[in-house]
């Protein structure tokens, strides 16, 4: 029960933070058998959260230990079977805290194995870590290892490595555009079958997984492109009640979200995940308290049917406020757009002619 409530609570995030996410490739992801999710990543949590809906099976994450140390997230992770490992950058400080290091990485690769022979998906980020810039970062070996250390150990099922792509517009800002796409996968079985012996190692199969990530990476695969469709005049006009009570509702406590996420971020690569943990917790502290409010200060029965109200409506009204105020920027963006492309076709049409063979510009 958890997990479901987890997804959908993840599902929202991503809804209320990103314009648009929008996901390309889903069937390239094989719907039974063992596969590895390989991704780039960009934006800390949103990645997270947006592999997680690249296929319907369940996906088992990946992540270092020292995201553990918080009580909620441990307890998260347990919930949604994240499999723990430490980074090598990681490993000093760990190391002063008492854990072993070993122990725990040797856990890991059973826990994969295991995951493997079941016909699981697991996911990781071979980059370890979150990477800001505008191309992919240098791999870590670690999951070529755990690949490597899966075939080599009596291997009972092949692996489809399948790639995907996080393309965002704008990764930290509230209203942008998150794109996934999902790459052709390959066969762990058959590359290994291609190589020598004495070519098979971390590195190597890190490189294949590399040019794998380079297929769907953004500095690779293109810029996305996100498009603002004028909305329907009439469809704005007919959600602006619902649109002003869920600005009602939900705006004080997105406000605070976002002031909060601000504050604590120490970058703006973090703010995005801010927004989100421990935004949600504010979010759902925000409805408990005006159900309280609501169920204290109004008179028996209207404050609990008012308080049902909101508990099953208020969220959805605050999708629609957000829909219908990106409605209308997307008026803005399109009238904007417009306007810059009859300025440009002005000005080619004011520009001398330079085509072979035309006149000059004063004769």
């Amino acid at each position: 029960m958890f997990r479901p409530f987890m997804l959908w609570v993840a599902r929202r995030a991503l809804r209320w933070y990103y314009r648009e996410v929008r996901w390309e490739g889903r069937e390239r992801i094989p719907a039974t058998g063992p596969v590895l999710l390989i991704g780039n990543h960009p934006n800390d949590l949103p990645d997270v959260l947006a592999g997680y809906f690249t296929t319907p099976r369940p996906v088992r994450y990946l992540a270092t230990v020292s995201v553990w140390s918080d009580w909620t997230a441990r307890k998260t992770y347990e919930a949604l079977d994240v499999i723990p490992v430490v980074r090598v950058r990681d490993a000093r400080r760990l190391r002063d805290s008492g854990l072993d290091l070993a122990q725990i990485n040797a856990a890991a690769a059973q826990a994969v194995a295991r995951a493997f022979d079941a016909g699981q998906v697991v996911g990781a980020f071979p980059e370890g870590g979150v990477h800001t810039g505008p191309a992919l970062g240098r791999l870590r070996t670690g999951v070529a290892k755990m690949l490597l250390d899966y075939a080599d150990g009596g291997a009972t099922r092949d692996v489809s490595v399948v790639p995907f792509g996080l393309h965002y517009s704008d990764p930290a800002t509230p209203g942008s555009d998150l794109l996934v796409r999902i790459g052709a996968p390959f066969s762990l079985r058959r590359w290994l079958d291609a190589q020598h012996a004495d070519e098979i190692s971390p590195g190597r199969l890190t490189d294949r997984l590399r040019e794998a990530l380079l297929s769907v990476a953004p500095d690779s695969a293109g810029s996305a492109e996100f498009p603002r469709p004028r909305p329907a005049l009439v469809s704005l006009v007919l959600q602006t009640p619902f649109a002003v009570v869920g600005w009602v509702i939900n705006g004080p406590v997105w406000a605070m979200v976002l002031g909060l996420a601000r504050r604590i971020s120490r970058d703006q690569a973090e703010r995005a995940a801010r927004a989100m943990v421990p935004g949600l917790f504010v979010v759902a502290a925000w409805y408990a308290a005006l159900t309280i409010a609501l169920l204290f200060t109004l008179p028996w029965p209207h404050g609990a049917v008012t308080a049902a109200l909101l508990l099953t409506w208020g969220l959805r009204t605050g999708d629609v406020a957000l829909a219908w105020w990106r409605a209308l920027r997307g008026w803005g963006h399109e009238r904007g757009d417009r306007d810059l492309r009859a300025s440009r076709d002005l000005r080619r049409e004011a520009e001398p002619s330079t085509l072979p063979g035309s006149p000059p510009a004063d004769s």
